[in-house]
């Protein structure tokens, strides 16, 4: 019995060679800390959106004005402007 522990032991893992848990404790802490981050705000932002809702007199943040379609205006000329730009440099580098 002792040798099928040790045989089933000694073969390579899955057949693939090597363990896919093995990873780098810095890729790792980094992936926990993308998750913590996205369930964090996802939490405030879901928070946020039922008290909003369940607030009947929740005061507007601005009125629509002129200025409001200027600064849609400016962003878009400003995202706009950086596609071009990275598209040069996609062509150049």
């Amino acid at each position: 019995m002792s040798t099928q522990v040790t045989t089933a032991a000694t073969g390579s893992l899955w057949e693939g060679g090597h363990s896919p848990y093995l990873t780098n404790s810095k890729k790792f802490g980094m992936w926990l800390f993308i998750i913590s981050d996205a369930l964090t705000f996802s939490a405030l932002l879901m928070a946020y959106t039922y008290l909003r809702l369940a607030t009947p007199e929740w005061p507007k943040p601005f009125h629509f004005s002129p200025s409001i379609i200027f600064s849609s205006i400016m962003t878009f000329c400003l995202l706009s402007g950086d596609s071009r730009y990275q598209s040069v440099l996609f062509v150049n580098g």
